[in-house]
């Protein structure tokens, strides 16, 4: 369904898109009430700014705070994480492999 969807979207705005099917991104077991919570969150800001007809723009998390800020602020700039930060440390200590 989510393929005919995206078709039906596609050829309504001219605009190319992309179907996530989430299993294929869920390695992390089932999501927790904080999961559906913050993807809830992110949806209704992302369907706020489509209603609003603001478009080129992506719905992220500052402060805490659902947001949204130009595409231009992100695409095609490369994010580094320190490898000595504590989330790399926390993950690791889990047994997430970075190919170390």
């Amino acid at each position: 369904m989510a393929y005919e969807i995206g078709e039906q979207i596609e050829k309504m705005t001219g605009q190319e898109v992309r179907v996530t099917v989430p299993g294929h991104m869920q390695r992390g077991g089932a999501p927790v009430p904080y999961d559906r919570v913050l993807s809830s969150r992110l949806g209704v800001h992302g369907a706020e700014l489509i209603i609003n007809k603001q478009f080129g723009r992506l719905v992220v998390i500052k402060n805490n705070e659902v947001t949204d800020i130009p595409l231009s602020e992100s695409a095609g700039k490369l994010k580094y994480v320190d490898p000595e930060s504590s989330i790399i440390k926390e993950a690791k200590m889990l047994g997430l492999c970075f190919g170390d």
